[in-house]
This record gives structure tokens, C-alpha cells and sequence, in this order.
């Protein structure tokens, strides 16, 4: 059976279950203004916002289970899943104690979590070794982050020369536009270096390269960040001669996805950190 990394999973379960509850809140927007237009009664909208919101909660049940089958049947380390998906905001548990199916599919999620739990050694990664990986991995910036800033912001002069107002033209920013333009296009050329992977370790532009054997746990977490966006955040403990230090290190904006970040460092682990006096598992 194909195996696959618990951030693969994590992004599986917004393709399976984000997306089709967010399907159920689109008819809100056209349907009020169809009400509107045709001077429907306030109640039909209350009763169409109300209908979508509860379609949105009964999808989200169900879609949850069917994630929690495929999950169960499909990711590396059960119980790095149930870590990650418990810590998420808004997280109801893995498995999820409520969701809508029939019984006999309720009853396979709760064989195959007795199952995987008790057979999946903790923080272990059920994983081969990949030889096609290159010995370093060099991790940049999104190109297609820039690029889509410098994109936006080729507009701002046009509308610098245009008339706002029948008075005010924004003639003065257009020297900060070109700079930020200028600087945008740079960096979608020449994106930043943000992290290294590699045999011996990591290495980020703040605390330079750590050795494998030097980090006593390594994982990712998801937060909201202060744009209360979902985050994923590269998580390791480095050991120091009298307490431990937690860097943590912002999976945004880059041109490695989180699910091929863990991929490649569980692969690392696996190949290098085997001589390591308490070898070291991601999770």
C-alpha cells in the first residue's frame, strides 16, 4: 500500500473536506441578490443563509469521515497525524468523535484507528529511503509569490496618472511604486535562500546549519498567524549544554510545500541519523 507523509495528508483533507464546505456557502451571495432584485422577502434570504450554513456543518461531517478512512488507510505515522490534526484551530479530533455516515463505515474508522495505533510504533515513520533525493536540498522564496506582487503592483502607475478625484492626481508615489516594483521583480527573479536541507542537518539564515544529531525532536504544527491565515510552522529542538532551544521556522510563501519539506527530511532522518545515540524520528 501506497504510503504517504501526514503533511500530504493534512493537505488531502482541505481538498476533501475544506473545499466542498466552502461549495455549500457559495449560493449565499447570488441568492440574496436574486432576492433582492426581485424584492423577495427578507425571510427567504434569513431561511437561504441559515439552509447553507447547516448544508455546510452535515457536509463537513461527512466529507470528515470519509478523509478519516483514507487517512487511516494511507499515512506514514498515525499518531503524528492525530498530534498534528488536534493541535489545528477548530480541530473536533482524530478520529472525529461527530460525523454522518452509515455504521458499518463509522465501525471501519474505529478498526482501522485500533489497528494503526497499536501496529505504529510513536513519532515512527513508516518510510523507505528515496535515492533520487539530492544530498542538499536549498529551499527559496516563491517565484510565484513575487512574481503575482510585482504583477499587481505594474498596475499602480496607471492609475497614479489617472484622475482620482477632479483634483488630486497621485503623481508623488509614483517613485515608491516603481521601487516596490523594481524590488518585486528582483525577487521574483533572484528569490531569497530560506533553508537547507542536507546529510548533516539544516541550515536557516538565523541559527546557521544543525546537525541532525544536535535536534532532539523535529515536527510541524499549524497555527494562526497574526494575518489569522492558517500556518504551517517547521518546528525542532536544539539540544544546548543546559536547556533546550525551540526554533520554529514559517512554511509560507516557498517554493517546497510542507508535504514535500517532511518527505525529504524524513528521508534524511532515515539515511543519516541511524548512528545517532537516540535516533531521531519526525513527528
Amino acid at each position: 500500500m501506497l504510503t504517504v507523509t501526514v503533511s500530504e495528508a493534512i493537505k488531502k483533507s482541505n481538498r476533501i473536506v475544506v473545499v466542498p464546505v466552502l461549495l455549500c456557502l457559495a449560493p449565499i451571495l447570488p441568492l440574496i441578490w436574486l432576492f433582492d432584485h426581485y424584492k423577495v422577502s427578507a425571510v427567504w434570504g434569513l431561511i437561504v443563509i441559515v439552509s447553507c450554513f447547516v448544508l455546510m456543518i452535515l457536509a463537513g461531517l461527512y466529507f470528515t469521515l470519509k478523509w478519516e478512512i483514507w487517512a487511516l488507510q494511507h499515512v506514514d505515522d498515525i499518531k503524528a497525524l492525530k498530534t498534528r490534526v488536534e493541535n489545528r484551530p477548530f480541530s473536533m479530533g482524530f478520529p472525529a468523535k461527530w460525523k454522518i455516515g452509515s455504521k458499518s463505515r463509522k465501525l471501519l474508522v474505529q478498526e482501522l484507528w485500533e489497528e494503526r495505533s497499536s501496529r505504529t510504533p510513536l513519532y515512527r515513520p513508516a518510510i523507505s529511503y528515496d535515492y533520487t533525493l539530492p544530498d542538499e536540498i536549498a529551499v527559496y522564496g516563491s517565484r510565484i509569490q513575487y512574481g503575482a506582487f510585482a504583477l499587481c503592483l505594474l498596475a499602480m502607475p496607471f492609475i497614479s496618472y489617472s484622475r482620482i478625484t477632479d483634483k488630486y492626481q497621485l503623481y508623488l508615489v509614483l517613485p515608491v511604486e516603481l521601487i516596490a516594483i523594481i524590488f518585486f521583480l528582483y525577487k521574483t527573479i533572484f528569490p531569497g535562500l530560506k533553508l537547507k536541507l542536507s546529510a548533516k542537518g539544516i541550515w536557516l539564515p538565523k541559527t546557521g546549519h544543525v546537525k541532525w544529531e544536535e535536534i532532539s525532536r523535529i515536527y510541524i504544527k499549524d497555527e494562526l498567524d497574526q494575518d489569522a491565515a492558517l500556518t504551517a510552522f517547521l518546528c525542532f529542538t536544539k539540544k544546548q549544554p543546559l536547556l533546550s532551544k525551540e526554533i520554529i521556522f514559517k512554511i509560507r510563501n516557498l517554493n517546497l510545500t510542507s508535504s514535500k519539506l517532511e518527505y525529504a527530511i524524513k528521508n534524511y532522518l532515515s539515511a543519516y541519523n541511524k548512528k545517532a545515540s537516540e535516533p531521531l524520528h519526525f513527528g
